[in-house]
């Protein structure tokens, strides 16, 4: 009998605290701001939509790519800035694959034949596949310390933007 007393508490003891653990903490250390979702990443940023969201549309996308480029161009000879660098290439890489999933606006964009569309998008696919490529040659030249090999490369970058945009008949601001 003694040890029924003892083995009831215990068992509600044991099931109140995996339950306790179980449950997320309510209370929040002062100042700091709660863990974000799982499966999120704090800050983000980038380019489009609210802060820590990434680009909506292929253009916003691009557009990520391309001042991420732009900012490499300057400053890939500055030993200094190599993790910089390596941010940099990083949200290139990022505005570039999704920019790729994403439709541009374009003729392409309205076309009501599944077959015709994703034959129209496979060079802008192609393309920026090929750049996808290149930006992770740049981020191994950039992590192995090849600035003359990454300075070629952003030169290659830049002309497979300029071919692209030609073959789709985008205009550079």
């Amino acid at each position: 009998m003694r040890m029924s007393r003892l083995l009831v508490p215990a068992l509600l003891i044991a099931a109140g605290s995996s339950l306790f653990l179980s449950q997320p903490s309510a209370a929040q250390p002062a100042g700091q701001p709660p863990p974000p979702p799982r499966g999120q990443q704090p800050g983000g940023g980038g380019g489009g939509g609210a802060r820590g969201e990434g680009p909506t549309n292929a253009e916003q996308a691009m557009k990520l790519m391309n001042r991420s480029v732009q900012r490499l161009e300057r400053q890939v000879a500055d030993a200094s800035k190599k993790d910089d660098n390596l941010r940099l290439i990083n949200e290139a890489q990022r505005g570039c694959i999704t920019a790729k999933g994403l439709v541009p606006k374009g003729p392409w964009s309205e076309e009501p034949d599944a077959a015709k569309k994703a034959a129209a998008l496979a060079p802008y696919r192609r393309d920026l596949i090929a750049v996808a490529r290149k930006l992770l040659d740049l981020e191994t030249a950039i992590m192995d310390d090849r600035a003359e090999d990454a300075a070629s490369l952003i030169k290659e970058i830049k002309k497979l933007k300029e071919e692209g945009h030609k073959e789709m008949g985008v205009k550079d601001d």
